[in-house]
């Protein structure tokens, strides 16, 4: 503050008079004076005013609004003081805004100048002036959005509108507005006009009339966010690519996944980067997609295994043997990976199968159980070692004669169907010696008949059969009938078949005899044929006697090598005569047999050789043995005739020379043209001469030719058309027009003739349209058919005259299939009140012929869709429109399937037309699913690829619907039976069925994830429930997300008892004690093995398997322990 300025305000404040103020500082300055060099030295430093300054150069307000206007003045030593009060104010336009004190106040709209004038101590005046624009007061700021959507580098404008208090309205102010932005870096604004910047929210705030509005701005915000893959299984150290899809408020779509930012809930087991996904550790992990202000998740499982799977869960072994096992990771998208290398394997038994990476060595007898184990899963494989199943004797039963002898074979059938033959290790006995011994597998016999049964052990298992010695029950021929050549010889088997069922080969054992040798002999079964004829045959054994036909030379066919023969005079032929006997073999017997002629006068016959000596038919004939046959002759006779063309064509007086030929019996041919007899049916058409025909008239006639009783005939045609075609079939034409046409002749040679003056011409309707050498002329409205006629053929034209006053088609619309037709008929009606035909006539056209197409009225459907179909005629034209392919209902047989991974299902898709008819359209229709990698869908059939839930839409016709698919979403899982209580060894069976959503059920027993409780007391596979030893346990199963829990109790019993409770015994003697267990169904059971022996003092007694042995003076408790029980006994040693 200057010195005087603080002076004044000492003396009296804001409000003394400025000459008052002025006295006071003159006389103040000049005491100061006074004072000289110690003074303040004041004198020598004059403060001056350099220029004054307003607090606003422009003003704008509102009517009735205030504004205070500051000034201040400016010294030389810059310094400043407030000289608001001390100016003189004033105003240009006092109506529109007046001022006071530099107060301002705005009155009516306009401008006005408000002008600052202050005059210092030394006169000098300084001035400042003000811009004032008073405006209407604004009652209310709108605008017309309250929020925006720009993409990044888009614009779009607020529009501000102002209503005043006088109720007046402007739309045009937001240049006049005062704008921000909340921040630039995502959206910026000028004169309301927004610009998108980056990715982001931004608020825009206008100001104008002491009002305010704001506009939230989304600048690149996705209305969401889709990726293409919502649940990923991987396997270790897999990658799999995620492709993000942005959808914006404008419905545009954009690949966004290098835009996004991508994170994992847990990096340890899955990473992303740039939307690729890789998996590094077992687990889950939730990947999360964010862009914009959207955000998306994909749910990831590493090697998360659904279940363990072995390639054979029974294994047999026999010692040193070993079998590789394979153990697959099934994973729940239906993957699997082979862990067997990974798994870890253990044995129940050691001692009798040993593990090592899925390889099973076996080395003693008896079962064990292999677990392999991979991650949370086990899987168990029952090991069974050289334990035999069952045996097989090679015979079940013998049937022997006394002092004979046979072999038998043992074979022992093990766990996997594998066989050994142990008739050697095998321990043989017979119940009775005497009538049969048998020694590893052979029995002999001796004198004494009867039966005896053998028995053969193996391991713990045994197998009889009975022998029976001495019986024959009856003999059999292995044929009945026999049938020999002459000289020929077959071999028969005599077979003789026991009491008890069995056979034996006694062909060589037994007597033959023959009914007559000079036929047939026999030796041993050996059968030799000596002459024709037929014997008998007798074989006997043990008193009974069987009987064979033989025949020797018998034939039962003849056949001759030419039924039908033709012969010429004084020629030769051979015959060939073949028999055939009953075992199908075929000999020549041309020679032996006997040859007959009917008539040796026209043929003579000898050894199978003819020969011919007159015209004449006759019958040969051959025998042989029993049988004949015969074959007819004919000698001498013409036996076909033929003519070189088939049909002729002549113009008038024109020729042509025909060949006949005649084909005689020996298949001779020869020219007989002039030899035979000719004529014509009509004369005065054509004549024929030794062949040669002549064309007189037009017409068709038949010539005949006739030679050694054989006829032929053929067709002639003179100037005869073969057909007449006009230039144009349709013709339009104009009342009192003529058009010339013309007709051209085909005929049957090929060539073809101009006819139009030559042809005959005629009309139906002649007052409508008549013709006169091809030159067609229109009379009246309507139409006629011009007929032209020439030689036996007609040609028409259909003439119309006239334009119809309007077109008709009989129907204003049709429904269509796909290449299916429909007939439009169009319709003329004329002036004259007459109706016609036109549908030829007219001009057919499609509005889309992709749709239907049109051909004088036949409309095919092509596609799917609607088009319009157009028929004109001049300048009238009608329409019609058809519907291809549509339908006015789609329906599907069912509208939600319920599924388990991998499962199938059919769906059938019906549409209904407009008149109610249902059609299949299943394989027609179009297909389509919402996520493919649930459910995928191929002309109806779904196929369940992932857990989760999917929309099918089919589409035909014009019409849409869909079905629910949910794969594996069980609502409740539950097992057949609650509950187990098994005995060691025992096995039992559970099946699990699961529910689904909609209330259908399904056993899923083979595919649901068993697991025990403990494989030391049970054991489980698909269902198979196994009690391994004493305990208390359970089973569970789990398929969908659900589970069920099964108890089992394994040996539980009501009690267990010992034989005897107190011993005495001597030292070094011991007693065998017996330990029962009753089990809760009271059946009981020697559990002495199975049981637990312990003594209390072993050097007084010990306890092994039920022994109990004294070895020292004292007493002893031996506990015996099975089942959960336990029981004392009291042993004293003296």
């Amino acid at each position: 503050m200057s010195k005087a300025a603080y002076f004044y305000q000492y003396l009296g404040g804001s409000r003394l008079k400025r000459n008052t103020f002025t006295r006071f500082m003159t006389m103040t300055l000049s005491i100061l004076l006074i004072f000289g060099n110690g003074g303040l030295a004041l004198a020598s430093s004059t403060v001056t005013v350099n220029k004054m300054v307003l607090s606003a150069n422009e003003l704008a307000l509102a009517i009735e609004d205030t504004a205070v206007l500051t000034a201040t003045a400016v010294y030389s030593d810059a310094s400043s003081s407030d000289v608001t009060v001390n100016a003189d104010w004033s105003s240009d336009k006092s109506a529109v805004a007046s001022v006071y004190n530099g107060v301002v106040t705005a009155k009516t709209e306009g401008t006005a100048t408000i002008v600052a004038v202050y005059t210092y101590t030394d006169g000098t005046k300084f001035s400042q002036a003000a811009t004032v624009t008073v405006s209407k007061k604004v009652k209310a700021l709108t605008q017309n959005t309250q929020s925006l959507d720009l993409r990044k580098g888009a614009t779009d404008s607020v529009i501000l509108t102002a209503t005043y208090s006088d109720n007046t309205t402007d739309a045009i102010v937001a240049d006049k507005a005062v704008w921000s932005t909340s921040d630039a870096s995502i959206a910026t604004v000028v004169n309301g006009k927004v610009k998108g910047i980056s990715s982001g929210t931004a608020t825009i705030t206008g100001v104008y009339g002491k009002k305010t509005i704001t506009v939230t701005v989304n600048v690149e915000v996705a209305k969401r966010i889709t990726p293409d893959k919502t649940d990923v299984s991987l396997l270790l150290n897999d990658s799999t690519k995620v492709v993000l899809t942005a959808t914006f408020q404008d419905g545009t779509q954009e690949n966004v996944t290098s835009l996004a930012t991508w994170s994992s809930s847990d990096e340890n087991v899955a990473d992303v980067l740039g939307g690729v996904i890789t998996g590094y550790k077992q687990g889950t992990a939730v990947i999360t997609a964010k862009y914009g202000t959207k955000t998306t998740t994909i749910q990831v499982t590493v090697d998360q295994t659904s279940k363990l799977t072995v390639d054979d869960q029974s294994v047999f072994l026999k010692p040193e043997d070993e079998q590789q096992i394979t153990l697959t990771a099934v994973y729940p998208d239906g993957t699997t990976k082979d862990v067997t290398s990974t798994a870890i394997w253990s044995s129940s038994d050691s001692g009798i199968a040993y593990v090592y990476k899925g390889k099973i060595y076996g080395y003693t007898a008896g079962t064990a159980t292999i677990t392999g184990t991979y991650g949370d899963k086990s899987v168990a494989v029952e090991v069974d070692v050289a334990v035999a199943r069952y045996l097989d004797l090679s015979e079940e039963s013998l049937s022997l004669n006394t002092n004979s002898s046979s072999s038998l074979t043992l074979k022992a059938t093990y766990a996997d169907g594998s066989t050994e033959d142990v008739t050697s290790q095998a321990v043989w006995k017979s119940s009775n010696e005497l009538v049969a011994f048998v020694k590893k597998g052979a029995v002999t016999t001796y004198k004494t008949s009867g039966t005896a049964t053998i028995s053969a052990s193996y391991g713990t298992l045994e197998t009889t059969m009975e022998v029976e010695v001495g019986a024959v029950n009856k003999l059999i021929a292995d044929q009945e009938n026999v049938f020999l050549q002459v000289g020929g010889d077959q071999q028969l088997k005599l077979t003789a078949v026991a009491g008890n069922g069995s056979s034996s080969d006694v062909t060589s054992v037994a007597t033959w005899t023959s009914s007559d040798k000079a036929i047939a002999l026999v030796s041993k079964g050996l059968i030799t044929g000596y002459s024709v004829g037929t014997a008998t045959i007798t074989g006997t054994y043990n008193g009974s006697t069987v009987t064979v036909t033989v025949d020797v030379g018998m034939a039962r066919h003849l056949t001759l090598s030419e039924t039908t023969l033709n012969m010429a005079v004084n020629a030769s032929k051979a015959l060939t005569l073949t028999a055939t006997f009953a075992d199908g073999t075929t000999s020549d017997v041309t020679a032996q047999a006997t040859w007959t002629s009917s008539d040796e006068a026209v043929a003579f016959v000898t050894k199978g050789t003819i020969k011919s000596y007159a015209e004449g038919n006759v019958t040969i004939s051959a025998s042989y043995g029993a049988k004949s046959v015969s074959s007819n002759l004919s000698v001498g006779k013409s036996n076909k005739l033929s003519i070189d063309d088939d049909s002729v064509f002549l113009r008038i007086n024109g020729t042509q020379q025909l060949v006949l030929t005649a084909l005689d019996a020996e298949g001779v041919s020869s020219n007989v043209t002039a030899d035979a007899v000719w004529t014509s049916s009509d004369d005065n058409i054509a004549t024929v001469t030794k062949g040669l025909i002549t064309g007189y008239k037009t017409g068709s006639v038949t010539l005949t030719a006739v030679y050694g009783g054989k006829t032929v005939t053929i067709t002639v045609d003179v100037e005869k058309a073969s057909r007449l075609n006009l230039t144009i079939s349709k013709l339009n034409l104009g009342i009192n027009q003529s058009k010339d046409i013309t007709a051209i002749a085909s005929y049957a040679d090929g060539t073809s003739q101009n006819v139009t003056d030559t042809a005959t011409w005629s009309s139906d309707k002649e007052d409508v349209a008549a013709a006169t050498e091809g030159k067609i002329t229109a009379y009246a409205t309507g139409s006629a058919v011009i007929t032209a006629s020439y030689g036996g053929k007609t040609a028409t034209v259909k003439v119309t005259s006239g334009t119809p006053n309007k077109l008709t088609l009989q129907v204003k619309s049709v429904d269509l299939k796909e290449d299916e037709t429909y007939q439009a008929v169009a319709t003329g009606q004329y002036s004259d009140g007459s109706d016609l035909a036109l549908t030829d006539e007219v001009e057919w056209s499609s509005s889309d012929e992709k749709i239907a197409v049109v051909d004088n009225g036949l409309i095919t459907g092509v596609d799917t869709g609607t088009a319009i179909i157009t028929a004109k005629s001049g300048e009238v034209k009608t329409t019609i429109t058809v519907n291809v392919g549509l339908v006015d209902e789609l329906d599907a047989d069912v509208h939600l399937i319920t599924m388990s991974l991998s499962d199938k299902a059919q769906i059938t898709l019906t549409a209904t037309d407009a008149d109610g008819v249902d059609t299949d359209v299943t394989d027609d229709a179009d297909w389509t699913t919402s996520k493919a990698t649930i459910a995928s869908v191929k002309k109806g059939l779904v196929t369940a690829n992932l857990k989760g839930k999917a929309t099918l839409t089919a589409s035909y016709g014009g019409q849409k619907t869909t079905i629910d698919i949910e794969v594996d979403q069980v609502a409740e899982i539950e097992a057949s039976v609650t509950n187990m209580s098994l005995k060691s060894g025992e096995v039992s069976s559970a099946k699990v069925t699961i529910t689904y959503s909609d209330g259908k059920t399904k056993d899923v027993t083979d595919k649901a994830e068993w697991k025990s409780g403990s494989y030391k007391i049970v054991t489980v596979t698909a269902g198979t429930v196994k009690a391994v030893a004493y305990g208390k346990s359970y089973v569970t199963a789990k398929y969908g997300g659900k589970t069920v829990k099964i108890p089992v109790t394994v040996d539980v019993l009501k009690y267990l008892e010992v034989s005897q409770l107190n011993v005495e015994l001597a030292a070094g003697q011991s007693l065998q004690l017996k330990a029962t267990a009753t089990f809760e169904d009271d059946s009981e059971s020697d559990v002495s093995k199975a049981a637990i022996w312990s003594s209390t003092k072993e050097l007084v007694a010990t306890g092994k398997n039920g022994l109990i042995k004294a070895n020292g003076k004292g007493s002893a408790s031996i506990s015996v322990k099975y089942g959960g029980k336990t029981v004392k006994v009291k042993v004293t040693v003296k």
